[in-house]
């Protein structure tokens, strides 16, 4: 009997320590989970603006920041909002993923209401199609003196001690699964902004990249599930949905069967911050959205 109680006893040590080192391995954590930054402490946070169908969010470190993808041009007051809860007149950057109205419709506006330091585009100036705001998005840019800067798969952007690669495969065509990318790492932490690539893009990028990131967005407003390749060597640990204008059931199942959190932006705006070894992931949840947003939690 001594010898089955040193049994048990080493059974539930091991198990104690397989939960150890999982919660040291964890880095992604919801607010409250977790002891808040200090003060003094340096952050990268990523913001997301709470759309329908269309992608918008707001990089910052310090004195940087980046404008990625600016919605539909009827969102823009909504883009516009989310840069004043930031408490920002102006970007360094804005980056666009691909020119698709949802992505990049409102620029026209923001371009005259705010300041733009350079503009980004992975796609030609004159590139035309359906649904494709570029030639008008390039005009009004011009207008208002910003600098537009080409860039493809491999390029950098500066931004302090946080490091910004461009992402793009273009082996298999489509606005969307040539959209780019954007692989964000800052110390232990890593962000990846999937654009709207899908299906075999997805498999390419994953055979192109060394793809594991703690944080993704759902590809293409989460409206298909991910290539299995790509979201096996992803494996992250939180995903936000800038949520479609079907269900996104398919994609929530294959989420739900890897045991990935995930929220989704129409609930409320969200804030994702890091100080390089930890992420802490907020969201404020809309009066409105707050029974359905409890069902998932209950659910989960």
């Amino acid at each position: 009997m001594y010898k089955r109680m040193l049994c048990a006893l080493f059974a539930l040590l091991l198990f104690w320590m397989a939960c150890a080192a999982l919660a040291e391995e964890r880095r992604v954590f919801m607010a409250g989970e977790t002891a808040p930054f200090g003060d003094d402490e340096r952050l990268l946070t990523l913001y997301v603006c709470p759309l329908m169908g269309a992608d918008s969010m707001l990089l910052t470190f310090e004195e940087h920041s980046m404008l990625v993808d600016m919605a539909k041009e009827s969102q823009a007051e909504d883009v516009l909002a989310m840069l004043e809860r930031a408490g920002l007149d102006a970007v360094e950057y804005a980056f666009n993923t691909h020119p698709h109205n949802d992505h990049v419709g409102s620029i026209p506006v923001i371009a005259g209401r705010i300041g733009i330091g350079t503009f980004m585009t992975a796609f030609p100036h004159d590139y035309t199609g359906s649904a494709i705001a570029q030639r008008k998005a390039i005009r009004a840019l011009e207008a208002a003196g910003v600098p537009i800067r080409d860039v493809d798969d491999g390029d950098t952007i500066d931004f302090g001690d946080v490091e910004i690669t461009v992402w793009r495969q273009t082996a298999f065509p489509g606005d969307n699964a040539t959209s780019a990318m954007l692989f964000i790492r800052y110390g232990e932490c890593t962000l990846l902004l999937t654009a709207d690539v899908e299906g075999k893009g997805l498999a390419n990028i994953a055979e192109l990249h060394d793809v594991k990131a703690d944080i993704a967005k759902a590809p293409h407003h989460g409206l298909t599930k991910m290539d299995a390749s790509f979201f096996e060597e992803l494996a992250p640990e939180y995903m936000f949905i800038p949520h479609g204008s079907v269900n996104t059931q398919a994609f929530q199942k294959q989420a739900d069967e890897k045991n990935v959190a995930y929220q989704f932006c129409t609930w409320g705006p969200i804030t994702m911050a890091t100080n390089g070894e930890k992420w802490i992931v907020e969201q404020q949840i809309f009066e409105d959205k707050l029974d359905y947003a409890q069902r998932y939690f209950d659910k989960r």
